[in-house]
């Protein structure tokens, strides 16, 4: 194996050809954004236009099949990411602020080149050439070009590539299956419950504050976090818990300031929901964590049932997350900043269907979130192999 600079593997490294975008006009050829590449691949959904019609004055700012775009004006997380162009029958326009790298063939095969673009051994030496400003980070084309690269023979890229794909596609079936199980929790939510919005199938109507004891925690100041203990639960995990992932707490609390604080406001049970009161505002997680945790004020609204015997949690969940989608607008005005309040959560309506049909829902849906938290951990299990091969190979 021998090692090359980027700049010897490439028949070019270049920045984008400057074009003034359209803000409302979505007509002609589309042309790159730095929005294009945001999930690591080219987002249709994503492209600028300029009213060009013609390609023979940006014939050669076209991308082909096998260019990479890379991010080198960004964020310092996103700096450096990179998306594969692979559509011969669509014309895109490489526009400014994406680099597009082209690979020589006869060393490089373009995929292969894309894979090192996601190993720790391009990403330390993404940070050796990054310059931070206020709000965002950068790199210079000729730094780029400097970066090294371990190159086997092609014929050993190409089995390399073959092995990776095959990892890539049981990724993406499983992804694709995750997918079609949330759009069948939907389906059956308004196949059972009709259309919230509109109360379509006339149930009951009830005031939040008569179904549950709604309230916060108490006050726990930054000067009172610690590296280990009981796990302290923020927005961002309880996000994360009600996308059904796996968490690694990143702030704890004491064993004994977690005793005084039990005490005092007690602590959320297993069916009891936390509510996300600001940034990702409305997301429902219903507790079913194993171990001791305690949450942060403010950030959170806890919901605990009056009657368990009357309501079933699990539905009164999903009717409730929809519900505050739906009107979370209204939940969130009057405020100082984008937030939902205790006093609005109090005065919410939502729909109650008789208790049998929630418990049909929830008996449904247990099911369906089983599979996928099996699906979900097959994932992250393909994606830690994935990662683990990309950086062996390119050691």
């Amino acid at each position: 194996m021998k090692i090359f600079k980027l700049k010897e593997i490439s028949e070019f490294i270049r920045n984008g050809v400057t074009i003034k975008q359209s803000i409302s006009s979505k007509e002609g050829i589309p042309i790159t954004r730095i929005e294009t590449i945001s999930k690591g691949t080219i987002d249709f959904n994503k492209l600028g236009y300029a009213n060009i019609f013609e390609t023979e004055k940006y014939k050669d700012w076209l991308l082909r099949k096998g260019d990479i775009l890379i991010s080198h004006i960004n964020s310092e997380k996103h700096l450096g990411k990179s998306a594969i162009f692979l559509d011969n029958d669509m014309n895109i326009i490489h526009g400014m602020n994406l680099l597009c790298v082209r690979a020589i063939n006869n060393k490089i095969f373009p995929k292969y080149l894309q894979l090192f673009f996601k190993t720790n051994q391009y990403k330390k030496q993404i940070k050796k050439i990054m310059k931070k400003s206020v709000n965002q980070a950068s790199f210079s084309v000729n730094d780029f070009k400097e970066i090294l690269i371990t190159l086997p023979e092609l014929n050993v890229q190409e089995k390399i590539i073959k092995k990776i794909t095959i990892l890539e596609k049981i990724l993406e079936n499983n992804k694709l299956k995750l997918k079609l199980l949330s759009e069948l929790t939907k389906s059956l939510f308004t196949r059972m419950f009709g259309d919230i919005r509109t109360n379509s199938k006339n149930w009951k109507i009830k005031n939040l504050d008569s179904i549950y004891y709604i309230r916060s925690s108490r006050r726990v100041f930054e000067k009172e976090y610690r590296k280990e203990g009981i796990p302290f639960f923020r927005s961002k995990e309880i996000v994360e818990l009600s996308n059904s992932k796996n968490i690694i707490p990143e702030v704890y609390i004491s064993v004994s300031k977690y005793e005084e604080l039990k005490k005092m406001t007690g602590i959320p049970l297993k069916e009891d929901l936390l509510i996300t009161a600001v940034g990702t505002i409305g997301k429902i997680w219903k507790v079913n964590y194993e171990k001791e945790f305690y949450f942060k004020d403010g950030n959170l609204i806890w919901l605990q049932l009056k009657n368990k015997n009357n309501f079933n949690s699990l539905s009164l969940k999903r009717i409730l997350e929809d519900s505050i989608k739906n009107k979370k607008e209204n939940l969130t005005s009057g405020s100082a900043y984008n937030a939902l309040t205790i006093d609005k959560l109090k005065k919410f309506d939502i729909i109650i269907p008789p208790i049998e049909l929630q418990n049909k829902f929830a008996k449904r849906v247990e099911k369906i979130e089983k599979l996928s938290f099996e699906i979900e951990k097959s994932i992250k299990e393909a994606e830690n192999l994935y990662n683990s091969l990309i950086n062996r190979y390119f050691d």
